[in-house]
């Protein structure tokens, strides 16, 4: 299940995209519509098909369109998305490992404006998936990550035409958390 939101200068301060009273939209809502400014949305799922159909059609839908992608998940999902959208396409994606990256979750706004300085030059449309969070986390981790998600809603520009996916598992151990 999606949940929704674009960018404001009050969202940010409010919370993660992810925290409850957002928009929801199908799945299948994100191959038609247009983005040319930044729009972060969660995405809930639960076990391996329920992610690669919310996952796989976003990023070869972007693909298809000329988009940057910018992929960041934990290895066994990384492969799994990887595998999932095809070898041509996934030729056209930056595959990162959200273990490596997120291990200090403070690397990870810097990594996705990184992604929108060098991609997204003219206002050309970008779209990236991230995991912040993910099943053995420690609670202090967890907690640190939902900071940097909603802090990623300010250091993003408005402006910036990024749509990021942001997963969360429900995973039972993180529920209680996230």
């Amino acid at each position: 299940m999606l949940a929704s939101h674009r960018h404001t200068a009050s969202f940010g301060r409010e919370g993660a995209a992810w925290v409850g009273g957002l928009p929801r939209l199908s799945a299948s809502a994100h191959a038609s519509q247009p983005h040319t400014s930044y729009r972060h949305e969660a995405f809930h799922y639960a076990g391996e098909d329920a992610f690669l159909r919310g996952t796989v059609p976003f990023v070869q839908d972007g693909v298809a369109a000329g988009q940057p992608v910018m992929v960041a998940l934990v290895p066994d999902r990384l492969e799994l998305l990887r595998k999932a959208v095809g070898e041509r396409c996934a030729e056209r994606v930056h595959w990162v490992d959200m273990a490596d990256l997120g291990g200090n979750p403070a690397r990870i706004i810097p990594a996705w404006r990184e992604f929108v300085a060098e991609s997204g030059a003219g206002g050309r449309p970008l779209r990236g998936v991230g995991e912040p969070v993910w099943a053995g986390r420690r609670p202090a981790e967890v907690n640190e990550c939902q900071l940097h998600e909603a802090l990623l809603n300010d250091a993003i520009p408005a402006s910036a035409p990024l749509w990021l996916l942001s997963n969360h598992c429900g995973h039972p151990g993180l529920m209680g958390q996230a």
